[in-house]
């Protein structure tokens, strides 16, 4: 079985007062003893007068923001280290969220990604908002959508998910092999497994 070493959470909001994905991905991190990576895709829009702003203000502007971010996933990663020791942190202004996730997952050799699924309503029940069926789709590894915002304290006893949703793209014999394995480890790590696939 291919071991998980390496784990990349997408952190969608730095400043938000609820992590679920880095609560998951904390508890996976010290069930495998795994590597974990905190990163925020910054792909908002930055707004400037033309008349007023010359490109080295835009990109002061945007190393301004970056900062900010980074500081911010420093703050999460010191006591994210209180329970998994080896956290580091990424920020980078890339757009769309979800192809910059993939391209941040492959530079670092990720073996799996946590993310926050989207919330909002959908076109039918049960499917996935677009931005999360192109993570699943793009995505070359395994990815875990934390979609139960209520995790449990990642200081419990208990380190591994009661339940898991661990989902890649289907169809593709190397991709089908890494998702059997992931699930079969998160099994093993003491949480119960859902598997899911989707096709181009």
């Amino acid at each position: 079985m291919q071991s998980i070493r390496r784990i990349l959470v997408a952190v969608k909001d730095p400043g938000a007062s609820v992590l679920p994905a880095i609560v998951k991905g904390t508890q996976l991190a010290r069930a495998f003893g795994a590597e974990l990576e905190l990163f925020h895709a910054i792909d908002e829009a930055v707004c400037v007068d033309m008349l007023g702003t010359n490109i080295e203000g835009v990109q002061q502007l945007e190393s301004q923001q970056r900062r900010d971010c980074l500081q911010r996933l420093e703050r999460i990663a010191a006591r994210v280290r209180l329970h998994t020791p080896t956290v580091s942190v990424a920020a980078e202004w890339d757009f769309p969220a979800y192809a910059a996730i993939v391209r941040r997952a492959i530079a670092s050799g990720a073996d799996l990604v946590v993310a926050e699924q989207h919330p909002g309503s959908h076109l039918a029940q049960g499917l996935l908002q677009l931005a999360d069926w192109e993570l699943l789709r793009l995505a070359p590894m395994p990815v875990l959508l934390v979609k139960n915002p209520q995790v449990r304290d990642s200081r419990s006893r208990d380190t591994a998910p009661r339940r898991v949703a661990v989902t890649c793209v289907a169809g593709r014999a190397p991709r089908g092999a890494r998702l059997s394995a992931t699930a079969g480890g998160v099994a093993r790590a003491g949480g119960s497994c859902r598997l899911g696939g989707c096709r181009d």
